[in-house]
């Protein structure tokens, strides 16, 4: 790509899309790093890591040469121009609507929100990494995110503060049944996890099978509610708190039976 061309590109948004593309690849490829993404870019791996965490601002060649790397398509290219006032206000749109997608889709969204109540937290990426099993990438980014859309403040001093007001789950309605299925699955993943990897006094597995009304649906489904609000309120009470868990409750057919 010409380097004159990259003289258009929006360098915030930019860095952005590198953040979103490395956490993008490395959950297609366990394997896959930000070393491996310096290597495929033909950058430095610090140099990336400046890039990626803002410490270092991309010039026109660099810029140039990445995107050559990356092989954009029409429509991401278009995302990271300079665009007029209005354009801008369309592309923030859209960099919100992507935002508030990833935090509804993705489980550790909301657990560092719930990390931010927890006893002794620290306002440390690799910390807060750590504690949840996340990648460190994949942690920062989330980060920036949940302070991109406000859910999350940083003061000066580093500190992490949730300022969502308990509304974090209504920043995007328009798209949360798909990305709600989405994270519903990674929940219920992570509860098979944990059937073999945490002791059964730390956990609570249970289920049962049974014959029912299906008519009586609506009314399970508002009980359920309830008990997960009630549980929700009484494991919240408190002042001290020092773990994140997540409660899961599946109804659900295990028969096919038609009139």
């Amino acid at each position: 790509m010409d380097a004159a061309i990259s003289e258009n590109i929006n360098f915030e948004n930019f860095r952005l899309f590198l953040q979103e593309e490395l956490v993008k690849r490395c959950r297609s490829n366990p394997l896959y790093s930000m070393r491996g993404f310096a290597r495929d870019l033909d950058i430095d791996n610090s140099l990336l890591s400046k890039l990626l965490s803002g410490k270092r601002t991309i010039g026109k060649r660099l810029a140039s040469k990445l995107i050559g790397k990356l092989e954009l398509d029409v429509r991401t290219y278009k995302r990271l121009l300079n665009v007029s006032e209005d354009e801008e206000d369309v592309l923030s749109y859209e960099q919100l609507a992507i935002d508030s997608f990833a935090i509804i889709s993705d489980w550790h969204h909301y657990a560092i929100l719930e990390l931010l109540r927890v006893e002794n937290y620290k306002s440390d990426l690799k910390w807060i990494a750590t504690s949840l099993g996340m990648s460190a990438i994949e942690c920062r980014d989330s980060v920036e995110r949940l302070i991109r859309v406000e859910l999350v403040e940083q003061w000066e001093d580093g500190t992490l503060v949730d300022v969502s007001g308990g509304k974090s789950t209504n920043i995007s309605n328009n798209m949360k049944h798909g990305a709600l299925r989405k994270m519903q699955k990674q929940l219920l993943e992570k509860s098979i996890k944990c059937i073999d990897e945490i002791s059964y006094e730390k956990r609570n597995n249970t289920s049962m099978t049974m014959a029912i009304n299906t008519e009586l649906l609506p009314e399970a489904v508002e009980e359920i509610t309830k008990f997960r609000r009630n549980m929700g309120k009484l494991l919240s009470s408190g002042a001290s708190k020092d773990q994140v868990y997540n409660l899961s409750i599946a109804l659900c057919p295990l028969t096919n039976i038609t009139n």
